[in-house]
């Protein structure tokens, strides 16, 4: 969560940020086309923010030099008494976990949306007819509101402890914002329905994390959190190609917003289905 703070809305994001939109400008400099340089700027502060990582945050409480003695004593009791619903202790028992797999699909899912939106957003607002200085300015609505919306939901779900009904709620908002934009005939109204998208996007990304450890211990949770993850994010690549391909084949975005807002549908009716297999809530 810090690093949205620290690096801002993703790269590929970014072309809806008016500084990004001035780094379009360096186009030529070095050779290199101003996309190009947009995508470098944006992505040295996560690379920076990596190392930073690496050195500030320990592998155990033991080795956290912030905490003394007697409070990575506390925090290691507590994680030991943490319960779990039938952990999965090996890699292989977690790949073929069905909740596993579940998961991995989910977070393909709402994977693919938000990546579907953020590539084409800049495009989706030119078909209103709209400045270049619009472009580059609108989409922080949204993404300010996501960010907001994120904060205050993966608290909610934090203090109530129903993480898999808020994820399954987030997934449901995000599947009715891209579905209602279908029925938008105003920059406003698609706006709007946008950012109610994002905000169920971006809360089912925060809120997804603190599900798989419920399911997975030991060596199973390296294996099985990276399992997921290498599925997940594969929707990073498909949700942008699909809305690429839908666009070139029917002339708009009309046919990729309600394809992935489908798939939101599924996404919901899968993330609803953890209620019948996690049974710690």
């Amino acid at each position: 969560m810090l690093a949205w703070f620290l690096v801002g809305i993703p790269a590929s994001a970014a072309v809806g940020n008016p500084l990004c939109v001035a780094l379009l400008e360096m186009d030529g400099i070095f050779g290199l086309a101003g996309w190009k340089w947009m995508f470098i700027m944006v992505s040295l502060p996560c690379v920076v923010l990596g190392f930073v990582v690496l050195k500030m945050l320990a592998d155990k409480p033991e080795e956290a030099s912030w905490l003394t003695k007697d409070e990575a004593a506390g925090l290691r009791k507590m994680l030991s008494s943490e319960t779990h619903s039938r952990p999965k202790t090996s890699v292989l028992g977690a790949i073929f976990d069905v909740r596993v797999l579940v998961l991995a699909v989910v977070q393909f899912g709402f994977t693919l949306g938000s990546y579907g939106i953020q590539i084409w957003l800049p495009l989706i607002l030119k078909e209103f007819q709209v400045s270049n200085f619009a472009i580059g300015a609108l989409p922080v609505v949204p993404y300010l509101f996501a960010i907001l919306g994120m904060l205050a939901w993966a608290a909610y779900a934090d203090r109530t402890g129903k993480k898999i009904v808020n994820l399954t709620l987030a997934c449901l908002l995000a599947a009715v914002g891209l579905g209602a934009y279908m029925l938008s005939d105003s920059l406003t109204l698609s706006l709007l329905n946008i950012t109610l998208a994002l905000i169920g996007i971006t809360a089912a990304r925060a809120i997804f994390w603190s599900i798989p450890p419920r399911l997975l211990t030991g060596v199973a949770a390296a294996g099985g959190i990276a399992f997921i993850n290498t599925i997940g994010t594969m929707g990073g690549f498909f949700g942008p190609y699909m809305m690429g391909y839908l666009r070139d084949s029917t002339g708009g975005f009309g046919y990729g917003i309600a394809a992935m807002a489908g798939i939101m549908v599924v996404t919901t009716l899968l993330a609803a289905s953890l209620k019948f297999t996690v049974k710690q809530e």
